[in-house]
């Protein structure tokens, strides 16, 4: 194991958030984990950083949660039990890239007010806030900031608007967030024009991550950070890993390229883990090798329109060809779903209006994804054969195991799988501007 300098004492990560316990449910199973900050600090401790946890913590299982978390070498002395009702997020589809389905219960963030910052966290090197209780967030950053710590935002789930953005973001000397805040935040659809709406509030380096896209890094100019494929294990918790490496490595000294590097390599490890604590994946050698990096920059995902095919006289063949395009979108690409863009053949979309729009959206898609299920009527064959007739490169979906596919479908495509997450590496692989491996 790697460790940091010795700085006596003195802690090199304090984390202030949230503990709360998810129920992670994938391919029919579901696995416990103590969640919230759980995920950055088990990280970073597994790095080799000295790290003390700041949070109030209502579940009944209060000791045994404790005692796991010093099992990882997390210093509880911030954590503060206030039994009562546990906090818990239940999520299904917690390996999917489609929007994953969440049922919270517990406490509302008015409980979860940070406790006082023990006197021994005053003074580390660098504190990471999820801001779950915006007043007492600011007083324990001003608090740890007055100390010589510097301070770090993840402001992905818990800021709704961007007057409470601005009052975080005016102290921090780091910023993370995800593509979809900060263009929330900001109404925008433009991730560099967002960026420069939040520049008022803040000079720190600001972390965008994009998922599988990759993340950027906007300092003096912006950097692009690819992702690195992995099989999607469950993929709670990414974000906060990415958060805890980054900062690890510019404790190191690393420049903040290379931390960023870092943090997405070790990030794609810990999305493969199904264990109870996903950070001993960073422990195994062969789940850092020779990954392929990928990354998408936003002005280019924008640029490409997917074409997405499939029978939609079903509703639940419509609700999942949706999924697949919301999974696309997700990305930064343009999706044509031809139902929803042009219109079903009926009273008001006649027959050649139907065929001139999808033929349009052909000519000028950059590849085409195809649901299989159900397409007897030839209409998604039509536009997989145009496709491929065109040089445009063809990635099916057949969940149906029931269901024939001709060789000369098959042979076409440039990959063919049985569900949307391996369809959307496969776009990322084929799109991405990034080869090569690790």
């Amino acid at each position: 194991m790697n460790t940091l300098p010795d700085k006596h004492a003195c802690f090199d990560l304090i984390v202030c958030g949230q503990i709360a316990r998810d129920f992670l449910s994938a391919n029919g199973e579901t696995c416990e984990r103590i969640g919230g900050i759980a995920y950055a600090a088990s990280t970073a401790a597994k790095l080799g950083s000295k790290v003390g946890l700041v949070a109030t913590i209502t579940d009944p299982r209060w000791e045994e949660i404790i005692a796991e978390l010093r099992k990882r070498d997390l210093d509880c002395t911030g954590v503060y039990p206030r039994p009562s009702e546990p906090l818990i997020y239940r999520i299904d589809g917690a390996d999917e890239v489609v929007d994953q389905r969440t049922l919270r219960t517990g406490p509302l963030a008015t409980d979860l007010a940070f406790p006082q910052v023990p006197d021994k966290y005053l003074g580390a090197s660098v504190a990471l806030l999820y801001p779950v209780n915006l007043q007492s967030c600011l007083v324990a950053a001003l608090h740890l900031k007055k100390s010589g710590t510097k301070i770090a935002f993840d402001l992905q789930h818990d800021v709704d608007n961007l007057e409470d953005f601005e009052k975080l973001s005016s102290i921090a000397d780091y910023v993370f967030l995800n593509s979809q805040t900060l263009l929330r935040l900001t109404q925008s659809n433009d991730i560099g024009a967002a960026v420069e709406i939040i520049r008022k509030s803040t000079q720190a380096p600001i972390i965008v991550k994009m998922g599988m896209a990759g993340s950027l890094i906007y300092e003096n100019g912006c950097i692009g950070i690819p992702s690195f494929l992995s099989d999607f294990g469950l993929t709670v918790g990414a974000g906060d890993a990415y958060d805890a490496v980054f900062l690890t490595s510019i404790l190191r000294g690393d420049k903040i390229s290379q931390a960023g590097m870092s943090a997405a390599l070790h990030t794609a490890a810990i999305i493969e883990s199904t264990d109870r604590d996903p950070s001993t994946a960073i422990l195994r050698e062969e789940a850092l090798s020779r990954r392929q990096p990928v990354f998408l920059a936003p002005e280019v995902a924008s640029a490409k329109l997917i074409y997405i095919a499939g029978h939609f006289h079903s509703r639940p063949l419509e609700t999942f060809i949706l999924e697949i395009a919301n999974a696309v979108e997700r990305l930064g690409f343009r999706t044509y779903v031809p139902h929803r863009d042009t219109g079903v053949v009926g009273p008001t979309v006649s027959r050649q209006r139907a065929y001139n729009g999808d033929m349009d959206a052909l000519h000028n898609a950059a590849a085409l994804i195809g649901l299989l299920d159900g397409a007897g009527r030839g209409g998604t064959f039509f536009e997989i054969g145009a496709s491929i007739e065109r040089g445009v490169p063809v990635i099916a979906i057949c969940t149906d195991p029931t269901q024939g596919v001709s060789n000369m479908v098959f042979s076409s495509c440039y990959a063919m799988d049985n569900g949307i997450k391996p369809a959307i590496v496969a776009l990322v692989r084929l799109l991405g501007e990034y080869a090569g491996d690790t």
